[in-house]
């Protein structure tokens, strides 16, 4: 066991992002299908870039039991109490009530569970979250439910004439904001959730596929890149086609306003970004709403030190051109970019 571990300890100083990726993605690969059978260099070669889609990528081993830490009676350990418990339930049915949210709160509460076990079973191989206390507690109370908490936003922006609200998950990483959220909001609503890391991307649309969230689709790429191609020209799959871009702490505001501002409906589509710490005069300008997700949550004030931020399509682009960050918005990848 000692030479092995040292052979595997020179090999990664030579080159450790190559090796982890290989590692990774064999590991990942399903024992039938089309990527059944690959070695560790055709496995990262047949992870290409929106090839994600609604695959069932299956954990090896997932943990499926939640880990509860046991520094409390009840089992809690993070910032609110056992998420199985009867006092975490209620509390969702109380926010329903609060927002008049017409949902059945406790299977919504199942859900939001049953997403909270699929977090730490993938946490093992890919960090979606950090790994420092990672209890179900701490996923649920500062990942699940802040997430949860932008209901209300998302689903009061439906667009003109009916049908879905378009939402975009820019930097989702571990599937944050948009998967709670697309799994509390059924038919009225589609998510595309985006982020550079495909590692995480095959996670998040196998948690996805395993909860039955058929309105999720994931984008792999970076976002200043979906909406226009290398060479400047719109893609019409992503330009301003959204009715609300969400973000949580992916960035500064104004430099996520630059990246997201073309996928924007231009006259009704909002930002939600969730954010902590001070503002930029020229971002607070065109700040519409700003509330705490305690507030939104109805938990004790300094349970957590985020707030939402909500912001029109045209103070986007404001914020975009004044704060300079337009001008650093390069585009380098491929043309064209896919999603599934």
């Amino acid at each position: 066991g000692r030479s092995i571990h040292c052979k595997a300890t020179k090999t990664q100083m030579r080159s450790p992002r190559r090796i982890a990726s290989m590692l990774l993605a064999a590991s990942l690969l399903p024992s039938r299908g089309p990527l059944a059978g690959r070695g560790a260099i055709g496995a990262v070669r047949a992870f290409r870039v929106g090839d994600y889609g609604r695959r069932r990528f299956r954990h090896p081993s997932p943990r499926v039991t939640a880990r509860l830490s046991s520094s409390s009676p009840a089992g809690g350990g993070g910032d609110g109490p056992d998420p199985r418990s009867d006092e975490a339930r209620s509390s969702l049915s109380d926010f329903y009530a609060r927002h008049s949210v017409d949902r059945d709160a406790e299977r919504d509460h199942g859900t939001l569970v049953g997403l909270t076990d699929r977090v730490l079973g993938w946490n093992d191989k890919v960090n979606l979250v950090s790994r420092k206390d990672c209890t179900a507690s701490v996923v649920y109370h500062r990942h699940v439910l802040p997430s949860a908490a932008l209901l209300p936003l998302v689903l009061e922006r439906a667009p003109d004439g009916g049908g879905r609200t378009e939402v975009a998950d820019v930097g989702t990483g571990g599937g944050f904001p948009g998967l709670p959220l697309a799994l509390l909001s059924g038919d009225s609503a589609r998510f595309t959730l985006v982020d550079s890391v495909r590692k995480k991307l095959a996670a998040v649309g196998d948690m996805a596929s395993e909860l039955d969230a058929d309105n999720v689709r994931v984008h792999c790429g970076r976002a200043e890149e979906m909406s226009r191609n290398r060479d400047g020209e719109p893609v019409l799959d992503h330009y301003q086609r959204y009715d609300v871009v969400l973000g949580r702490s992916v960035t500064s505001p104004a430099r996520f306003c630059a990246w997201i501002a073309d996928l924007l409906k231009p006259d009704t589509g909002r930002l939600v970004y969730i954010v902590g710490g001070d503002l930029d005069p020229v971002v607070e300008d065109g700040v519409q709403l700003d509330v705490p997700l305690d507030e939104l949550l109805g938990r004790v004030r300094g349970t957590s030190d985020k707030r939402a931020l909500v912001f029109n399509a045209s103070d986007v682009r404001r914020i975009a051109a004044e704060s300079g960050e337009a001008e650093n918005v390069v585009r380098s990848g491929p043309g064209r970019r896919r999603s599934n």
